[in-house]
């Protein structure tokens, strides 16, 4: 099982190279949690498949998964507002309505994992860590 390799998404603007994120923008606390969680998700269900002997035949998984190429996107997504506007209107309308689908579930999801991590600094502070 390969899940750090990152291979570039033929179309793609954005392409992966450690480290160029961090020096144009910070991470954003609730996002890496967020990709965190995909990233365990992912890694069970590969190893839940396996367990079982392979009933579903093994994902490409640098295809599920990429840090920093997310990171990148993320960025992207953020400093320009119409790169995605014009990403998704050149989708099918299947397409279009899946990926919407997608961003409720992740807003909803980042939501929350912001919400955690300032309770988290709450407690910490009323603990005097």
């Amino acid at each position: 099982m390969v899940v750090g390799r990152c291979v570039p998404v033929a179309g793609s603007a954005v392409r992966s190279s450690p480290g160029v994120v961090a020096a144009r923008r910070p991470l954003q606390a609730g996002a890496a949690h967020a990709f965190s969680r995909w990233l365990t998700c992912l890694r069970q269900s590969l190893h839940l498949n396996q367990l079982l002997r392979f009933p579903l035949p093994e994902p490409q998984c640098c295809r599920l998964y990429c840090g920093p190429w997310l990171h990148q996107l993320q960025n992207q997504l953020l400093t320009d507002s119409n790169a995605f506007r014009e990403s998704r209107e050149r989708l099918q309308d299947g397409e279009r309505e899946l990926l919407d689908r997608a961003l409720t579930v992740i807003q909803s999801a980042g939501q929350e994992a912001d919400e955690e991590l300032a309770r988290g600094k709450q407690k910490k502070k009323r603990e005097g860590v």
